[in-house]
């Protein structure tokens, strides 16, 4: 006879509890007598687990045991796991994944990111060829191996013509000869559509042939690449169900507060020596003149990017309401946007324009009034080139560049996760509802009763989609593609022509959902246009960053604050002016924007108390990641919280609140799973960048800053008052 069927089980003890005046030794020997065996060691042993874990009455480590968890809780009456051998052992996979990130020599209260992450970091150092590595980026590595593995395989059937388009883009830059005659002619024949490159044809060179405006315009209008001068079609602000056009500049290598600062001296001259070899690569011309040229176009490059540059990340507040009209005004005769729009757009546009960063374009008038034409035409024509002959490597990048959403789509029609996407839409919900009713609660009495119901509005109004790109029409967006399996160049010029086409009708069509094929984001994101959050497909790989066979501990630390982070980029210093539309409005009243901004304040003080490489953190006039990260994991730990309390639910769920050979459970593994979904090592050649990019502190500060506002952290881990985790003063908006 089974020990579970001699013993009673919780319900009966409610109507029986004279057990419950055995004492612990008395249930144990008596354990002993009915199944002959030490059910303290030996049963541990034979579970693999440690023995205070076998016979620990409490999953809860700070409370007291009694026999009646006894019998409800140990592992060793609870008769055969619910797991097979499969899933058994996932859950020692990811209990030794745990296990071998820790740092268990460091003190959590003192560096909770160390303890966490510090064994992690010593076996994931980054290089000067891999500047940073991270959990995230080793997930979406994952990702990509397995579309690569997708198209690579031999089985591999096309389900359609898209399909079909696809694997011959992704041939054809697996066969791409880099640096053939054949490859060269190629990239000759496109300089050749605009005009003529003085680094080709030298003494030939006619500078009165030359006009920059006309040329970038042209190459807009044909390959939708904006260089020097540039526009880009996007929702409107004040009204995100039409487009409007943003009169923009081009795109530059490094983060635009990186030149600002101008400590970016090690980058250039690092670029520079891209550059030289690229044009070795891409022309193969004498290596001296290569070096002497890559010399001025960087030179050229640097003062653009320095004009473009300001003191914080995201453009809105150097965007203003124009007219082509009006800049034409403004600009001419130096610069003829007129003629720039009728030939890259194709038409005038009359309606919804804005123009962002007007000190860049009086800059772009005076820089190319000194500049030599000679240097700017082989600038020019050096960018067009490069964004045919990108020198990635990786041809799952490129073509994830290009084809994103049916790639991915391809993907997703191979493989069931509708478990998966359920879970994390009920997630969702579960986190909106803990916003929801703290809303409710005296904690937001700072708002004022309008500000506070609107609030509740915008709450219920957000959405959240898994990018599984099932509603796309590929046929309609990709159908007109002629490729070829063996013309990488070819196809990129059939590409970017569609691409270019299809923006400028964007112009006139109503928005559709999120999409930007060359910068769709690796994590969850909120659309600030949308009021939704977007969830991509590489963060819902099978025991990534949630799985049924894991403890809702790891599932709310990892994949719960992620989503929770997103929902409060909603309410930041910035999605706070937008309605739950997506509109641009201003729709806070004064005393409650003061306590907003007095209690962001708290954070942009705070956070210049952290250092970073030896030095400060910068300060920054925006907080909305800050806000996100701090409000995120506080809200996720109080869904995960209200779960691990509800006493309704069944008592298997709460066996299972822990993995086998690990300590830690519940509350403390929540936030060691929290730590170890933003393990990460940067390089100290990347850390200039790190901190130009004051709005996106690293993932050590990001940690090791919301945990430290957190008073259930430091109660759980049983931090001093005053210790680094639990300093004595906290900030906090959500």
């Amino acid at each position: 006879m089974g020990l579970g069927g001699w013993l009673p089980d919780c319900h009966r003890l409610q109507e029986d509890n004279s057990l419950l005046a055995f004492d612990k030794r008395s249930m144990s020997t008596l354990i002993v007598v009915i199944t002959r065996r030490c059910a303290i060691g030996r049963m541990a042993t034979h579970m693999k687990i440690p023995h205070n874990d076998f016979y620990r009455s409490s999953l809860d480590e700070n409370e007291e045991e009694t026999i009646e968890h006894l019998l409800c809780s140990c592992l060793g009456l609870q008769g055969s796991s619910p797991f097979n051998e499969t899933e058994k052992q996932i859950r020692l996979s990811k209990s030794e994944e745990i296990r071998n990130f820790l740092n268990e020599t460091g003190d959590p209260c003192e560096d909770f990111y160390n303890f966490a992450c510090g064994n992690w970091r010593a076996h994931n150092k980054a290089t000067e060829d891999e500047l940073k590595k991270s959990v995230l980026l080793n997930v979406e590595k994952q990702f990509n191996l397995e579309l690569k593995a997708m198209l690579e395989s031999e089985d591999f059937a096309a389900k359609d013509t898209i399909e079909e388009k696809v694997r011959d883009f992704y041939k054809s830059c697996l066969e791409r000869p880099t640096e053939s005659e054949v490859y060269r002619s190629k990239l000759k024949d496109i300089i050749q559509e605009f005009g003529k490159m003085p680094l080709l044809e030298k003494e030939n060179w006619v500078e009165r042939n030359f006009n920059w405006l006309t040329t970038v315009a042209n190459i807009a209008q044909k390959y939708n690449h904006n260089i020097l001068l540039g526009f880009k079609v996007l929702p409107y602000f004040r009204n995100v169900s039409i487009h409007g056009i943003l009169i923009t500049h081009q795109e530059f290598p490094f983060p635009l507060p990186l030149n600002a600062n101008n400590s970016e001296g090690i980058y250039w001259q690092r670029y520079e020596e891209n550059v030289t070899q690229r044009l070795l690569r891409y022309f193969g011309i004498d290596a001296n003149l290569a070096q002497e040229t890559a010399q001025e176009i960087v030179k050229f490059e640097k003062v653009l990017a320095q004009s473009a540059s300001h003191d914080r990340y995201g453009p809105d507040e150097y965007r203003t309401e124009t007219s082509v009209y009006k800049l034409q005004r403004k600009y001419s005769p130096y610069m003829d946007i007129e003629k720039y729009m009728q030939i890259a757009f194709e038409s005038i546009p009359e309606d919804n324009v804005m123009e962002e960063n007007e000190s860049y374009h009086y800059s772009l008038i005076e820089l190319m009034a000194k500049t030599p034409k000679r240097i700017i035409a082989n600038y020019i024509f050096y960018n067009l080139i490069h964004k045919f002959a990108s020198n990635d490597t990786n041809c799952i990048v490129e073509t994830k560049r290009h084809f994103h959403n049916a790639l991915e789509n391809m993907w997703y029609r191979r493989h069931n996760i509708a478990e998966m996407e359920r879970a994390v839409s009920n997630m969702f919900e579960d986190l909106k509802s803990v916003l929801f009713i703290k809303m409710r609660s005296k904690a937001y009495k700072w708002m004022s009763l309008r500000i506070l119901r609107y609030s509740l509005e915008k709450v219920n109004a957000l959405s959240l989609k898994v990018y599984n790109y099932n509603d796309i029409d590929f046929l309609r967006e990709y159908g007109a593609l002629v490729l070829n399996s063996s013309d990488y160049i070819g196809n990129l010029r059939s590409i970017f022509s569609l691409k270019a086409h299809q923006h400028r009708e964007k112009y006139y069509q109503a928005t559709n959902d999120y999409y930007d094929a060359e910068n769709m984001p690796s994590g969850i994101k909120y659309i600030r246009t949308e009021n939704r959050l977007l969830v991509p497909l590489n963060v819902l790989q099978a025991h990534q960053f949630r799985s049924t066979l894991y403890p809702l501990a790891v599932n709310y630390g990892q994949l719960g604050t992620m989503l929770a982070h997103s929902i409060l980029h909603a309410f930041d210093d910035e999605a706070r002016f937008a309605d739950k539309y997506g509109n641009e409005a201003d729709w806070w009243d004064h005393p409650s924007t003061v306590f907003f901004d007095d209690h962001t304040q708290c954070f942009r003080q705070q956070y210049q108390g952290f250092t970073y490489a030896g030095l400060p953190w910068p300060d920054s006039i925006v907080q909305s990641e800050n806000i996100a990260d701090n409000g995120g994991v506080s809200m996720a730990y109080q869904a995960y919280v209200a779960w691990y309390e509800n006493t309704s639910r069944p008592q298997n769920n709460l066996d299972q609140e822990q993995l086998p050979d690990l300590k830690y459970k519940n509350r403390k593994l929540f936030f060691i799973a929290y730590a170890q979904s933003l393990c990460a090592d940067i390089h100290p050649n990347y850390d200039s960048f790190i901190l130009a990019s004051e709005y996106y502190p690293p993932e050590s500060l990001r940690v090791l800053a919301s945990l430290s506002n957190m008073e259930e952290f430091s109660h759980v881990f049983k931090c001093r008052r005053g210790s680094v985790m639990n300093p004595e003063d906290k900030c906090k908006v959500y």
